[in-house]
């Protein structure tokens, strides 16, 4: 963590933990809590995600960059970024930063970006979201950087049910997503 000079510099930062399941409103309540920071980033795991809360700040008004390992939409006087996790900027000091997905964390082949965002992006509040299961890891991250640790938790807003299988693509309705990971997984499926 010490590597991570920009953000060490700062001081311990603010963390805030959105923990609950999908559909809990935890990214949301992260995102809206930059309200009028005057510099902010979010950090996800999609590229479509990125792009996503990119439209939906410049929609409100906010100079936004786009960085993604595809995308390089630089905004001219941009007091905001939103990228893909790998892509985070580690030198740029932002008031609240927002990593998405923080149980990745723990993944095998993904976990050093969230690693790497986690203890090096420098900002004075940073917002997680995730399951409640990275809990223990962020209160182990915090204690080993002194940040101070704030865990907000939420419940699904409405159910989630799941729906018969779908045995070829032929019967796949409208409102129904496909979703693949990976280039090989995309190009299998198209």
């Amino acid at each position: 963590h010490m590597e991570f000079r920009a953000a060490r510099g700062r001081g311990p930062r603010r963390v805030v933990a959105h923990l609950g399941p999908t559909n809990s409103g935890k990214t949301y309540n992260a995102i809206k809590a930059r309200g009028t920071a005057s510099s902010g980033a979010y950090c996800g795991p999609l590229r479509l995600l990125a792009w996503e809360v990119h439209e939906r700040l410049l929609a409100d008004g906010v100079k936004c960059s786009l960085l993604t390992g595809q995308e390089c939409e630089e905004v001219a006087d941009a007091t905001h970024v939103s990228s893909t996790i790998e892509m985070a900027h580690l030198s740029r000091h932002v008031d609240i930063a927002v990593i998405d997905e923080i149980q990745l964390l723990a993944d095998d082949h993904r976990g050093w970006a969230w690693t790497r965002a986690f203890l090096g992006i420098p900002a004075a509040e940073l917002h997680v979201c995730g399951d409640p299961s990275s809990e223990p890891l962020l209160r182990d991250l915090c204690r080993l950087t002194g940040d101070e640790l704030v865990c907000k938790r939420y419940e699904r807003l409405a159910p989630l049910e799941i729906g018969p299988s779908v045995k070829s693509f032929a019967a796949v309705e409208p409102g129904d997503c496909v979703v693949a990971f990976g280039r090989r997984a995309l190009y299998k499926l198209k």
